[in-house]
């Protein structure tokens, strides 16, 4: 690859992430995280916006009131993965209780925000 079409892929990936921090996504996340790291530019620009890094997969969001500012997608997978995850002795049923408890709480902050 010769070094103009690499330097024009670097600008238009980070033309196109600038256009996602700034639009902001649906589902709140605007960013991956890994992508973000390879372009200081551009990771300057997410931290400005106020996007949270998610504790689980690692890609920046904007949801607010979480449970360990997870993501949405991550707490939908977690709740759907919490049986498997107390069968198998990776979290005790406390710990699940606890993250439910979390979840909850996200869930009655929400409402009473609408």
């Amino acid at each position: 690859m010769s070094i103009e079409k690499e330097i024009s892929g670097a600008l238009k990936y980070v033309v196109e992430m600038h256009g996602i921090v700034q639009s902001k996504h649906a589902h709140g996340i605007i960013a991956p995280g890994a992508r973000v790291k390879e372009n200081p530019e551009v990771e300057a620009e997410v931290v400005r916006s106020g996007a949270i890094k998610c504790t689980r997969c690692r890609n920046y969001h904007t949801i607010q009131h979480n449970p360990m500012d997870c993501c949405d997608r991550c707490v939908f997978i977690v709740n759907e993965m919490l049986p498997d995850l107390v069968a198998s002795g990776t979290w005790t049923q406390e710990s699940a209780d606890e993250w439910r408890e979390l979840v909850r709480q996200s869930v009655n902050h929400w409402k009473a925000a609408t």
